[in-house]
């Protein structure tokens, strides 16, 4: 029996689904696109959408805390002025303290 051929890439399959419904994680992606013939793991959605953060300059797990690189910027330059990383941490988790 010949190969099915299937509408779209297993990668641009996966970004349409989590666009389509943004709520649904990666088992739940690979459980769908297998049922229309593409053979993914979850492993695999979790790759694609993760790679996609990276190249769109969001680092962090989707749902969280978004670390961009005008953040990482931001922190550079107070570790610089604090005279270190070790400072910035005590600056920090003082600065935690008093907006808690």
């Amino acid at each position: 029996m010949a190969k099915k051929k299937l509408a779209m890439s297993k990668s641009k399959a996966i970004r349409n689904l989590k666009a389509q419904k943004p709520e649904i994680g990666p088992k739940a992606i690979a459980e769908t696109l297998e049922k229309k013939g593409y053979k993914v793991s979850a492993q695999f959605v979790s790759t694609v959408l993760s790679n996609d953060r990276k190249k769109n300059g969001k680092v962090g797990r989707p749902g969280g805390t978004v670390i961009t690189g005008d953040d990482i910027l931001v922190a550079k330059d107070l570790v610089a002025k604090v005279g270190g990383i070790e400072n910035a941490k005590k600056v920090l988790e003082l600065y935690g303290q008093i907006v808690e």
